[in-house]
């Protein structure tokens, strides 16, 4: 026979329950924090909110690499069950929901309600990962692009029924397996413009385990070329920050006009099926003359890709002139005269910060020469200047901040006559096994150099800051100070 508790039991517990949540509230309520309005609990919430975003990015990034599981509760639902004044708070400030994280189909459903908790006005932040998660969620697998490509629309249709569709939308962050579901995106997007998006990010994932190369092989087709696919400049006429990585540089450049103007930021990473000539690239630069920053890095991209490249190294250009650019980075895994090339193409007056990393494979290249002579000298052999800039003068003549810590291959006297054409750089990044060459070997000292960090892949313990600390000591007695400081290399952040 079933027992029935008591009557009075019941009872009991329920006067148990009442009382704690009573004391718990007037416990809460007892407390600074929340004798707070509910408009400054917002702004304590939004300025927790927005750095939770990139720790839930590194935390997502660990879980691939490591191929676990990964949890993560937001932050919003963590301050809904604090206390019903935060909860009230929380739900009536739109602002707090206006960042939509989908990476799987569960995920996706759940934008619904924060959607409706932004109301009507606020501009969202959309960051979507059609990656491995969001395959098992379906399921469909993840050589499966093609089903893939039917959940980028879902998704869309989705977010467009719950009033957050791109109309709304301030940023876009989109991560996919493979190329044809981002190149679908691109085409709703022309369908349905999105007026107020300032930032976009496209992302392919390059680890594809046995199959890494399998979206190269297709990262292009012809019906890629169309115009459908091609990212209309009245589907976003606000655009301002692009980020692009492993997006084919064929569909960046392989079309009459460029397919981005514009821009304030420009990040192109880990290109392949690279068409871009010195020609496409000037005429990239030329389109977007409001940069402040430019990244570009071409990755593992095979040496003979850059042929057509040196072909056009002699040809007239007149400097793109990028009179706002104060960062900008270049980077190669291998030959580094694409990078002279492109220095060669633009005029940056106010640039700052400069990064070159690559190899110098071919020293004795008469190209490699010449256009190394440009970027220590603005002078190419010859006397044949491209630009009308004085003979001898500075190229960037406000730089503070230069990283060469990265450059492989290259001698040390040559790193060193390009660190000495900058005498004005505050800090300085080289590589720890050269550092004492390089620095012997400066022509004269950097006066206003006022931190030099070392960049050391060594494995055995050493002291990269006693290599240098007679040199250093010595700056010190001339009235340099320099601080000197150790630099672990950089992890690679590969989705799988």
């Amino acid at each position: 026979m079933t027992h029935i508790p008591a009557f009075s039991h019941l009872t009991d517990q329920n006067s148990t329950i009442a009382s704690t949540l009573l004391e718990r509230s007037v416990h809460n309520s007892r407390q600074p924090i929340n004798k707070l309005p509910d408009e400054l609990l917002v702004d304590i919430f939004l300025i927790v909110e927005e750095p939770t975003r990139s720790i839930r990015k590194e935390a997502e990034l660990e879980s691939r690499r490591e191929r676990r599981e990964h949890r993560y509760t937001p932050f919003q639902d963590v301050v809904v069950q604090v206390s019903s004044q935060w909860r009230h708070a929380a739900i009536t400030s739109p602002v707090l929901w206006s960042y939509i994280h989908i990476t799987d189909t569960h995920s996706r459903d759940i934008a619904q309600l924060w959607a409706s908790r932004a109301g009507r006005e606020t501009l969202f932040d959309i960051h979507i990962e059609l990656l491995r998660p969001y395959c098992v969620s379906v399921p469909c697998g993840i050589v499966d692009w093609e089903r893939q490509e039917e959940q980028v629309m879902l998704t869309f249709e989705c977010l467009s029924r719950h009033g957050a569709g791109p109309q709304r939308w301030k940023s876009l962050s989109f991560f996919a397996l493979h190329p044809e579901p981002l190149y679908v995106l691109t085409g709703l997007l022309n369908q349905e413009p999105a007026p107020e998006l300032q930032q976009l990010q496209l992302f392919v994932d390059g680890a594809m385990d046995s199959e890494t190369d399998y979206q190269e092989v297709r990262g292009w087709t012809e019906a890629h070329g169309g115009e459908g696919y091609s990212l209309s400049e009245h589907a976003t006429p606000n655009l301002a920050h692009v980020e692009f990585e492993r997006v084919s540089w064929k569909y960046l450049f392989d079309r009459p006009k460029p397919l981005l103007s514009g821009l304030s930021t420009l990040k192109l990473l880990g290109g392949f099926e690279f068409p871009a000539t010195l020609p496409k690239l000037h005429q990239l630069f030329s389109a977007n003359p409001r940069l402040e920053l430019l990244e570009l890095n071409v990755g593992n991209t095979p040496l003979d890709t850059f042929d057509s490249l040196r072909g056009d190294l002699h040809l007239i250009l007149n400097p793109a002139h990028l009179p706002l650019l104060k960062k900008l980075s270049l980077k190669c895994n291998y030959d580094i005269t694409w990078a002279w090339g492109i220095i060669s193409v633009i005029r940056a007056p106010l640039l700052e910060t400069l990064s070159l990393a690559g190899c110098g494979n071919s020293q004795a290249d008469m190209t490699d020469a010449e256009l190394f002579d440009h970027v220590t000298s603005n002078m190419f052999l010859g006397n044949d200047s491209r630009s009308n800039i004085p003979a001898n003068s500075l190229v960037f003549p406000l730089l503070r901040e230069l990283d060469v810590s990265e450059l492989i291959l290259l001698k040390e006297d040559k790193i060193a006559q390009l660190i000495a054409s900058f005498p004005f750089i505050v800090c300085l990044f080289i590589p720890c096994l050269k550092a004492v060459k390089i620095l012997n070997g400066l022509p004269h000292t950097l006066s206003r150099l006022e931190t030099l960090s070392l960049l050391c892949y060594w494995d055995r313990p050493h002291d990269c800051v006693q290599n240098v600390g007679g040199l250093v000591s010595s700056w010190e007695q001339n009235g340099c100070p320099v601080q000197v400081e150790r630099l672990s290399p950089p992890r690679l952040h590969l989705p799988k």
